[in-house]
């Protein structure tokens, strides 16, 4: 009966076993924290960047395409997942104090990070898309075949700053141990 009740159960009554519970429950709660910070700062620069682009534009299309979206979480996701789930268990997440059940999945500083990461992403990427003519020193032509070709070129451009914004943005997630 005892067992069917219990969320865990330790096969031998050393105490190493629990010690090493403790420290491999406290890695997984980590890696969780940290793809989900990934996670949500991915989607929330995505959303807004498609919106507001979308909404900006004459044709209401949005800077990245539907492929370029679906690339983005399948490839992205998926490295980030395996690149923030590996991190090993150490003697030093012995060093916390335990975490009650009742605290918050997100913490004060996850959500700073969040926040404050993809409101740099964003501003970022809406600089590319707006100003992305001006810095590259294109000009307005009226040949709309070379016209579509400096559209993509910023599409391209505004893509690529936002992939690489996700590879920077899971190594903070990755290194960042104030979880």
């Amino acid at each position: 009966m005892a067992k069917e009740a219990s969320d865990i159960i330790l096969m031998d009554d050393n105490f190493s076993s629990i010690v090493k519970a403790i420290m491999w429950g406290r890695c997984v709660n980590d890696a969780v924290r940290k793809f989900l910070q990934f996670q949500i700062t991915t989607n929330i620069t995505a959303v807004v960047i498609t919106f507001i682009t979308a909404v900006s534009s004459a044709g209401e299309q949005g800077v990245l395409s539907a492929v370029q979206l679906l690339w983005i979480n399948l490839i992205m996701d998926t490295f980030a997942a395996l690149a923030l789930a590996t991190d090993p268990a150490s003697e030093a997440l012995l060093n916390r104090k335990p975490e009650k059940k009742t605290d918050p999945l997100f913490t004060v500083d996850m959500l700073k990070q969040i926040f404050g990461q993809s409101t740099y992403q964003i501003v970022v990427i809406l600089i590319f898309h707006f100003l992305g003519s001006r810095i590259l020193g294109f000009h307005h032509l009226g040949d709309s075949t070379q016209q579509k070709h400096q559209d993509m070129v910023i599409q391209t451009l505004v893509f690529n700053a936002f992939v690489f914004a996700q590879i920077f943005n899971s190594l903070n997630c990755a290194v960042w141990t104030d979880i």
